[in-house]
């Protein structure tokens, strides 16, 4: 993973990235918006924040529906953009010749994606506040086990694939975006927004080219960021994005995921992450047990395949229990080195 790559190419691909899209929707009427950082960088940079690595852009539900099947149907987008959908969050337009994918999708070729832009729905939410908080927890249990599914490939409470994008359409259509006063990023239920603002955007510079941004910036950014306007952000090396992804801007994703599947190394950074994000794990975001026993079989499977350690794993799933989570990556590190001399 390369740390020292200039990040000013990386806003050349996703400005270029985002021109396309900007097009894609400009030509068949289609609604969007800085969403998010995004925001940010257009408020305080006109441009992508000096430190970012992406582009967030927000759509309408309905006028989503749409983008994507522009992409995946009709082909709108140039021949090294690709569209990645996931269930529980909405996707990515990425630049085919490059690799940044985080390290949460290692053990999964097929989602690995290049230099990229986000590209979610906006959904609309009820009026009344009991309704909407049930609303919300009913996303909320729903990106879990999407999550889950789409990562480590574990259904929990749904049968199929299908079973969760009904459930997604569900989120996408029960309240029309325009019809209520409170809206949602459907990538992140933290925080509700006031409908009017997308209703009523103002255009921005951004960069050499310009975005439509909520007219109701300035508190959406204050009940995201607390306080952004008196406090606005200052300088930083690299987003989280960076520190948590693989980056390469002249290999293709493609490659990667050509060299990694099957790999017994793909499975352990996703243990080692597990590990580092204990904590996150502990606050009911992820199913951990489901995960690691997930994890533990694949481990099993691909040792077997390969005649390698099958003797030196003894009680793997005992190694993994909540209390020995500070000795997990020292472990499996040094059976990953033994591995490598057999």
């Amino acid at each position: 993973m390369d740390r020292q790559i200039d990040v000013k190419k990386i806003h050349k691909i996703v400005l270029d990235i985002y021109k396309e899209i900007k097009k894609i929707c400009e030509d068949n009427g289609l609604r969007f918006f800085a969403i998010s950082g995004t925001t940010i960088g257009a408020v305080f940079w006109k441009g992508i924040i000096p430190w970012d690595d992406d582009i967030d852009i927000a759509l309408p539900a309905e006028d989503y529906t749409k983008f994507v099947d522009l992409c995946k149907k009709n082909k709108a987008l140039s021949k090294h953009l690709h569209f990645t959908e996931y269930i529980w969050f909405g996707g990515k337009v990425h630049d085919d010749r490059t690799m940044f994918t985080n390290v949460y999708y290692l053990n999964n070729p097929k989602t690995y994606t290049g230099v990229s832009i986000d590209v979610v729905p906006l959904i609309g939410l009820p009026e009344d506040e009991g309704r909407q908080k049930e609303f919300v927890k009913d996303l909320i249990d729903f990106h879990k086990k999407a999550v889950l599914f789409e990562r480590y490939g574990i259904l929990k409470g749904y049968s199929n694939k299908k079973e969760l994008l009904e459930k997604r359409d569900y989120f996408f259509k029960t309240y029309k975006f325009g019809t209520t006063s409170k809206v949602m990023d459907f990538s992140d239920h933290r925080y509700v927004l006031e409908a009017k603002g997308f209703l009523e955007p103002v255009v921005m510079d951004f960069e050499d080219t310009t975005i439509w941004v909520s007219s109701n910036y300035e508190q959406d950014l204050n009940t995201q960021y607390k306080n952004l306007q008196k406090n606005p952000p200052k300088e930083r090396k690299a987003s989280i994005h960076q520190k948590l992804s693989i980056i390469n801007l002249q290999k293709s994703y493609l490659e990667y995921a050509k060299e990694l599947n099957e790999s017994p190394n793909s499975i352990k950074n996703i243990i080692d992450i597990m590990h580092f994000f204990e904590g996150f794990c502990e606050d009911g975001i992820f199913y951990r047990d489901e995960i690691i026993d997930k994890l533990t079989e694949d481990y099993n499977r691909l040792f077997e395949e390969n005649g390698q350690l099958k003797k030196r794993i003894i009680d793997l799933e005992s190694r993994i229990k909540p209390s020995r989570w500070q000795n997990v990556k020292a472990k499996f590190s040094k059976l990953c080195g033994s591995s490598s001399k057999s």
